[in-house]
């Protein structure tokens, strides 16, 4: 068997791959491509932790109203001022905690606001 080396030579010339400037296009639209669904992840990330802490707030709001109740029943209706006085009226006896790490405040009333601007109702 004879091995020709101008028609190897011939075959690797004519093949075609792709240029430096063609691979960098493509380096290129691929890191676009990334950065725009990273942001998407970060966002959709953010949503669902402040809907988390919203859901905290509701659950806390609940049992501030619950604690209401017991203590109006008791002759002298009155919120929470402690957090922890709402442990009896939480499911399994916790207190929710805020997924961005801020912290829950009491009001006078059954209003409850987290201490992270973005996670306020």
């Amino acid at each position: 068997m004879r091995i020709n080396i101008r028609e190897n030579a011939d075959k690797l010339r004519s093949e075609h791959g792709l240029t430096l400037l063609e691979m960098i296009i493509v380096i290129v639209i691929i890191g676009i491509m990334a950065t725009a669904i990273a942001a998407r992840f970060v966002s959709f990330s953010r949503a669902a932790e402040a809907a988390a802490c919203h859901t905290n707030q509701l659950s806390l709001e609940t049992a501030q109203s619950m604690f209401f109740v017991d203590k109006a029943r008791e002759g002298n209706g009155y919120y929470a001022d402690d957090i922890d006085l709402l442990l009896p009226y939480l499911q399994g006896g916790q207190i929710p905690v805020c997924p961005g790490g801020g912290t829950y405040e009491l009001f006078g009333n059954e209003f409850i606001t987290c201490s992270i601007p973005e996670h306020q109702r």
